[in-house]
Formats: structure tokens, sequence, C-alpha cells
């Protein structure tokens, strides 16, 4: 099928979960070309999408950790076991569609949070742990998507996590303390005389929380790939987009605690901006979203007016100067995708006239100008200050001289000030003058009337498709009509969310058996959601399939193979078959390489053997201690092989073998996720060439499935086989009762198979296992196999019928004429 800022104190101790369905409202109280390319698409086939994550500063570049990782201090995702960070919770609990009445979040197993469900309809969940004078120590806002969630953790010791959970992968990470906003521009002569302006005119009296100031919100496709490593399934640009409509909560929140009550920040929607060209800048990035003579700029202007947005702001993800840019008293801002809610918030403030602090903007002492952040120095020397200043410390508010917190209530859960309380500001007339709020009161009325909202007109659904009936291959696309002020789309199917099903129609091209189930379409805007009937798809199959003479004699250039790693007999089995002479291949055990492209639970220290007719004739572990390193590095760098560290614990191997059946094991120093590649050296001057690819792993659920990569040359043909009942004959016994084998070409699903008899011929299937000296296959059996004519690198998927779980190989053989 095609298809940190210091913690914020806040007010209620809760968590918001936002739906991917409303928005938030109110808020209140291959081809073969040369032998380097067709590497590079075999690694990626078996690794998943390779997503570049070149790093923003060095705080925040992925680096493997020293010594026992604690989850709650971790600066890099990883991933860790569901029931670790939620105890009690069913891993299979659809988010989307069903929230616990109450749950615990355990980041840190001596400080648990218990978050009891308040309303369905606005998400809210407030929970037990709690600190002095009514303001929380721990907040939680979530966004369901892609069949899970992803949630902003804010506790009391000013630390930020994002929790991304898919199925039962959870992946955590630190959000970094990143801040450095770029000088503002578009300075106005006293952005403190408008807000008193406002309150002359009466619109600050008139005006209340329900005013909203409508907030679009834009990314580019780097930033999504810069997230992956933050999320489960890797679709940074669903991680982007639900860390956007936290913002949205959380910067609610902090209003609300700095005493700004006449507007409310309303989300309307999350748009990727087309044809953007990264520059490594900000302030060029925020020229191009303002000027409307570039694809980008015009798109931005184009959707701020026909959403009737107050103001805007983009994600970008590799800048190499500030955290965030704003234009001041303007519309439009640039962030970097991960800043914390505190930053975002600040450039915001921007936005709504606000400056930096009077030490920043060298205007100390001024008794005139409401509009600077609060910035001062407390009784044990250290620098604090609100959101807007550039303090060492920094809580999140606002300043407000009518506001007197103790520093315990700023800052939750550190020891590191003295106590005392503190104005969180200056009034007028005196030196220093800081009352940000009462700027925002005024700034803030005014923005949200400058357009009006647009958003006016809850979803209501006319029409959608009727039930289908398909054969295999066959195309068929679904469809809601509906009615509403900016409508938003997300289908599903058996009630989980269609990763990247956004729009009005949702196309099955090309259906597979697994296509049949009930979809249904959520449509959704800020002032409701409406859902579909179920649209039930069925699939028939197609007929005995029949086996097709190869047409060429065809190559298999090489293998890859992820899978976890475990203890005692989990181990990552890999074979080849080599005939017609000696073969050069370079086999490698990835583990710490595979950070870099998004896998964070990998394999810290893998281990590799190579075994031939039963004989160990080779092992590594730690490539650059092989005695041929160099040879090995110049070799992976000739392939197009992705780069290992000059001192990482992957494990590499050049070897010549002679014809036959050769085994190369992955067994782990700790448990996690590793990659096994067998490239064959073509230009070695050595003969040989491989007929037969194969792997062994355990297949889990979710994303802990078996996954094979293999590049033919063109024209090539080739039987895949899922095998799982054939194993216990052979003496596996925890083998997959029903292995699904799933085949892609890049991202296109193209083809699923399971249940070998069912699906071909079985006279013609046992001719062919006769000839390529495969084993044979009980009729009526589960295993599953597939004979393809290809073109280029594919991906085979082996996982279990209904999240079984259990011991399955994939094979991949070349058939030739």
């Amino acid at each position: 099928m095609s298809v940190s800022f210091a913690a914020a104190a806040l007010v209620a101790i809760g968590a918001v979960f936002l739906r991917e369905a409303p928005e938030a409202s109110v808020a209140v109280p291959p081809v073969e070309t040369t032998p380097a390319a067709s590497s590079r698409d075999f690694a990626r086939a078996a690794i998943g999408a390779l997503h570049a994550h070149e790093g923003l500063a060095a705080d925040c570049c992925p680096q493997e950790a020293e010594g026992p990782i604690s989850v709650a201090d971790a600066t890099i995702p990883r991933e860790v076991p569901f029931a670790a960070i939620f105890p009690g919770l069913d891993p299979d609990l659809d988010w989307a569609g069903s929230f616990p009445e109450r749950f615990v979040i355990a980041l840190d197993p001596e400080k648990p949070n218990e978050f009891t469900h308040v309303s369905t309809t606005g998400g809210r969940f407030t929970g037990t742990r709690t600190s002095v004078d009514r303001f929380a120590s721990v907040v939680l806002y979530g966004t369901p998507a892609n069949d899970g969630i992803d949630f902003m953790h804010i506790d009391g010791d000013h630390r930020e996590h994002s929790i991304s959970v898919r199925g039962g992968r959870v992946v955590v990470a630190a959000i970094p303390e990143r801040f450095g906003c770029g000088t503002v521009m578009g300075a106005l002569p006293d952005v403190g005389e408008l807000a008193l302006a406002a309150e002359a005119s009466g619109e600050v009296a008139a005006a209340s929380t329900t005013n909203p100031v409508d907030v679009l919100f834009f990314y580019e496709a780097t930033a999504g790939h810069a997230a992956a490593p933050m999320v489960a399934d890797r679709d940074g640009a669903t991680w982007v987009r639900s860390r956007m409509r936290n913002y949205i909560e959380a910067g609610n929140q902090v209003l609300i605690n700095s005493r700004v009550d006449t507007f409310h920040l309303r989300f309307l929607k999350v748009l990727q901006v087309p044809d953007y060209a990264r520059t490594g800048g900000l302030r060029h990035d925020l020229d191009m979203i303002t000027e409307s003579d570039n694809p980008v700029g015009a798109f931005v202007k184009a959707a701020m007016a026909e959403y009737g947005a107050d103001v805007g702001t983009m994600a970008v993800g590799q800048p190499f100067d500030w955290a965030g840019l704003a234009w001041l008293g303007g519309e439009l801002s640039v962030v970097v995708y991960d800043v914390p809610y505190g930053l975002y918030m600040h450039e915001l403030g921007h936005s709504l006239t606000l400056l930096h602090d009077r030490k920043q903007e060298k205007q100390e002492g001024g008794t005139t100008g409401l509009q600077y952040g609060h910035r001062f120095t407390h009784t044990d020397g250290r620098d604090v200050g609100d959101l807007m200043s550039y303090a060492n410390s920094r809580y999140v508010y606002f300043s407000n001289p009518d506001l007197t917190l103790g520093m315990d209530v700023l800052f939750p859960g550190s020891s590191n000030f003295a106590p005392g309380t503190v104005r969180l500001g200056v009034p007028a007339g005196e030196p220093g003058t800081s009352d940000c709020a009462r700027v925002l009161r005024g700034t803030g009325a005014r923005k949200a009337n400058i357009r009006g909202t647009r958003l006016t007109v809850a979803p209501v659904i006319a029409t959608h498709s009727a039930p289908v009936s398909l054969t295999e291959s066959g195309s068929t696309t679904l469809s809601v009509n509906a009615t509403g002020s900016f409508l938003s789309y997300q289908w599903r199917k058996n009630g989980r969310n269609v990763p990247g099903a956004r729009d009005a129609t949702l196309t099955i091209d090309r259906a597979v058996m697994s296509d049949a189930g009930d979809y249904e379409c959520v449509v959704f805007n800020g002032l409701g959601e409406v859902l579909t009937a179920p649209i039930t798809v069925s699939v028939a199959r197609s007929g005995t399939r029949r086996i097709e003479a190869a047409q060429s004699e065809g190559r298999l250039l090489n293998l890859s193979a992820r899978a976890r790693v475990g203890a005692g007999d989990d181990v990552l089995i890999g074979g080849v078959s080599i005939a017609g002479g000696k073969a050069r291949v370079l086999v490698r055990a990835a583990g710490p390489a595979l950070l870099e492209h998004g896998i964070a639970d990998h394999l810290p220290d893998p281990s590799l053997e190579a075994v031939t007719d039963a004989v160990s004739i080779a092992s590594n572990q730690d490539w650059h201690a092989a005695t041929n390193a160099s040879e090995i590095a110049a070799t992976a760098a000739k392939l197009g092989a992705f780069d290992f560290a000059a001192d990482s614990t992957d494990a590499a191997l050049l070897l010549d073998l002679e014809p036959g059946p050769h085994t190369f094991i992955v067994r782990g120093g700790g448990q996690g996720v590793s990659l096994l590649e067998v490239y064959l050296v073509s230009d070695s001057g050595l003969p040989g060439r491989l007929i037969n690819l194969s792997a062994r792993a355990r297949v889990g659920v979710d994303s802990d499935v078996l996954i094979a990569g293999f590049v033919p040359a063109p024209g090539s043909q080739v039987l895949t086989r899922a095998i799982g009942p054939a194993l216990v004959d052979l003496g596996v016994a925890d083998a997959l009762a029903r292995p699904r084998l799933s085949i892609f070409a890049g991202p296109r699903h193209v083809d699923e198979l399971q249940g070998w008899d069912q699906t071909y011929s079985v006279a013609e299937a046992r001719a062919l296992f006769t000839r390529l000296g495969a084993f044979d296959l009980a009729q009526g059996a589960a295993d599953s196999i597939g004979v393809m004519n290809v073109d280029g690198a594919r991906t085979a998927v082996v996982a279990g019928d209904e999240r079984s779980t259990g011991v399955a190989l994939a094979e991949v053989y070349l058939v030739s004429p």
C-alpha cells in the first residue's frame, strides 16, 4: 500500500493530551549503477529510513553515553522498555481512542508521577506530585500520532524530556537547554506605549482569555529528518508537529501563570513549506519567510492570509547561529526544531513587542519602557531572570511586578538557590522598569483582533466512501466530503492512525491482503472533530500465482539484516552461499554506528564470528583492532558503506571465502538492535558470486522484526522465503508460528505473502526449491514465499501474524535460467 529552559512552575499539576484531532482550542484557569550506489541502497533497505542528524551544536549531537544510563539524565535519544516508563500500562493502548483513567510515568524510578484523567474532550490530566504554593513540579503534554503518542514532560528539577511512544517502543531524550536569540530587527520606538494605548482605549478592559491569538506553524523537511532519532518510528515530521501542538498548551499555561488574561494562544495547523533551501543561518530563514519573492515566502504569506493567522513560526533543522529569531512586533519567527518551550515563548514574546532584559539591551536603570525582560542578582549572587532575559538561570514567567514568589516556586525541586522571595518585575517609574505581563495584555489583545478569527465553523461530514471489495493488486481511493473551517484529516485503519494519511482521500494502490480492514477518517479543526462511519475494505486473493522462468543470469551483490540481539541464543545469524570460485566479502556488524541513523537502542558492543563447515574461521570485536583495519576502512569507503567511527565498538571482517555456504554470527555485549552487512567486493579479481543470502533472528512486535535488505543486479529473479514452522524440524523450538513476508521497494510496499501453498502452485514451488537446493516446506504450513523479478534494492520484512513472536529465517535465492 502506498499511502532547558528552566521548567515552569505551572499552576496545576497535570498533563494535557492533545488529540491528533482536534487541534488545541481555548486553554483557560534501485537500479544498479555503481557499486557505491548499490551499497548505499542496500544499507538503507535494512536500517530503514536513514536520516542525517548532523547536529546543531555540541550539546545536541548524539553521543555514546559512558557507564550506567539514567533515563532522566540521557541527553541523547534512547530506547527504553515500555514497562519501565509506564508501569502497569498495556503497550497496545490506543492513545488516540481511549485514555487511561490513571497512569504513572517513571522517568526517574525514585520519583514516579501519577496522572489522573480529568477530561477526554480537553484531554486534561492532573497528577499527584505537588510543590509549594499551588504550583506544579510536574507537567505533561501529549499529542497522539502514528499509532502512539509524543509527550512533552516538564519536571520540577528544570528538565524537559521528549517521550515518544509507538506501540510497545519508547524513546526518551532530555531536551537540551538551548538558548540564543539573534538581534531582533525592526525595533519600535517604545513598544510599551502600545500597551498603554490599548489600556487607554478600553481594549484591555474589554478583553478576556477567550480572545484567540491564532498561531500557524510551518516546518521544512530537514527539521523532520533531524528529529528522527527523537521518535520511536523515526517519523521526525510527526514529532515536530506534535511538539508544536504541545508548545501551545505549555505556552498558555505560562500566560496564565504570568497573569496575562486578555488572550490565549490557539493552534491552527502545521504546514510543510515547499522548496526550502537551507543556508545555515536563521536570519536568512526569517527573511525568506517574510518576503514573498521566493517559493517559501509566497507559501507562508498565502497560508497566513488563508488561515487568518495572527502569528506564525517555522521550525528548521540545522542553523549555525541562533536557536530562535523573530521580528519585533511582527508576525513571524524561526526556531530550531527541538528548542524548549520556553525559547518558543521567548520568540513569541518578541512578536508581541517584548525585548530582552535591560542589561542585554544596554538600557540598565531606565524608568520608562515596560517591555524589557526582568533580570536581577539574587541574594546568593546568582544571575536570575525571566524568560525574556539572558540570565544564566531563567524561570518561565513573563515579568510581572504584581507577582512575588519564592525561589522554591520559581525553581521547584532545586537546591541551587538561597531561600527567599522575589518580585517578578519592576513597576513603571522605578529604575529598571520591567512589566512584560502588562505589555502583553495590551499587545496580545490587539494582536488577537488583527485579522479577526476565521475559525468559525465546526466540521460536519457530508458524505464518505462506501465499503469496497478488491482483489490482490487492485486499487481504490477512499474519500470523505466535509464542511467547516480549515479542516484537517487523519485516516485510521482498525482504530489506529495510518501514518502520513492526512488528506481528504486515501489511496490503496496495488492492494495486498493486509490492506483489508475497517477504515475511518477523523475530520477536525480547532472547534471540534467528527468521525466517519467505518468503511470496510475487503481484499480477496487473485488466484494461484505462476512461477515464470528466469530470463537472465542475474547477480546478488549485498545482504543486510537488521534485528534485535539479546542474551544467550537470541543472536543474529546471516549466511551466504558462494559459487563460481573464491569470493572476497566485507562483513560488518553495526551497533553504535546505528545511532547516527536514528536507532537509539543499538547493540552497544557487537562481536562478529565467521563459521564455515561448523568451524570458526575468523572473528572480530572492535573493527579498528583488526590487523587489516585500514584495508577494511578503504574497502567500506569504496563500496559506499556508511562510516564506522575510528574508535567505535562496531565489528568488521574482510575475508576471501571458498565456494559453498558460510555463516556469520552477531552476538552482543549487552542487548539491542544490530545490522549485519555482507558486501561482495566485485573488483577483487576473484570470480566467485553470491547465490543465496539468509538471516535468522528472533522476531518481536512493532519494530522488533527481522528486516533483510538485498541488492540484486537489474533483471535478476529471486526467491524470498520467510520460514517459521519449518524450523521446528531443524531443532528450533521457539519458531515463529505464522510468519508474514512483506516486500518493499524503497518506502513502497509492493507485495505481501503468507502461506506458501495458498499463493503458488505447490508442484512449481517444490520444483524450484529442489533446483535451488532449498529445503522443502510442508504443505499447509504457514511459511511464506515470493518469487519476483527485480530491478534494484528490495527490503524483506518478516513479522508475526497478529503480533506473534518467535525465531524466523529470511532467505533470498538467486534464480538462474
